[in-house]
């Protein structure tokens, strides 16, 4: 028990806040005191001229909060977290061409060459979305009053399964195991953190207020239908 404590303790001291930023608009936000932006990328939305969706990470000690930001009224942000309130971060992970997770590029090689384990249970939620779909709900959302909303499809998924799932479809072998012991001292504590303590979210808000229909987690629905 105290063990189990003491890893608990330890990545509650990890888990700061974060946010995951989109936004329909020509400019990015700019870091305020005591936050760390990083972008994440720049796509050109292609009905909506002059505009793109950027999306960027922004990492705050704890208990801390952004400053207030002025948006032009045609720009919109549909997942940013201002309070510190929370112990963990909210995420949405792209797919799609030109991002992270094509099944040929960059996250495909990885998972063919299995330098992508499973790890722990695999418990770790994550939230994904197709890019085109969050570029149209960026552009619906461009007729709705401002807010906040979860742009993910309707199905989160743990590590261990949407990761043996895109093994499956990139032609790779199954995702090697290993515990979180061996993750940590070879991957550090994000990639231990995402992979079992990561949530899911609801994009239930979205569909309601911006008809919002993202189609499933192809990798997913690809096994299913096997």
């Amino acid at each position: 028990m105290a063990a189990r404590e003491a890893k608990e303790n330890e990545y509650n001291e990890y888990q700061i806040p974060c946010a995951a930023v989109a936004i329909a608009t020509a400019m990015p936000a700019a870091a305020e005191d005591g936050e760390t932006v990083t972008p994440y990328f720049n796509l050109a939305i292609s009905n909506i001229p002059g505009k793109s969706l950027f999306v960027q990470f922004v990492d705050q000690c704890r208990g801390g909060a952004s400053a207030s930001h002025a948006h032009a009224k045609s720009a919109f942000v549909f997942a940013y977290v201002l309070s510190g309130e929370i112990d963990s971060q909210v995420n949405e992970f792209f797919y799609g061409p030109g991002t992270w997770y094509p099944r040929e590029g960059d996250i495909g090689d990885q998972v063919r060459q299995q330098q992508v384990p499973i790890i722990g249970e695999g418990q770790g939620v994550y939230s994904f979305v197709h890019i085109d779909d969050a570029a149209g709900a960026t552009a619906a959302a461009l007729d709705c009053p401002p807010g906040a909303y979860n742009i993910v499809d309707g199905n989160p998924s743990p590590q261990h399964l949407w990761l043996t799932a895109f093994a499956r479809a990139a032609g790779a072998p199954a995702p090697p195991r290993v515990s979180e012991e061996e993750a940590l001292r070879a991957s550090g504590r994000d990639a231990v953190y995402y992979a079992t303590r990561l949530r899911g979210a609801s994009n239930e808000k979205a569909r309601r207020e911006l008809d919002f229909r993202p189609r499933p987690l192809e990798w997913i629905l690809d096994q299913r239908s096997d």
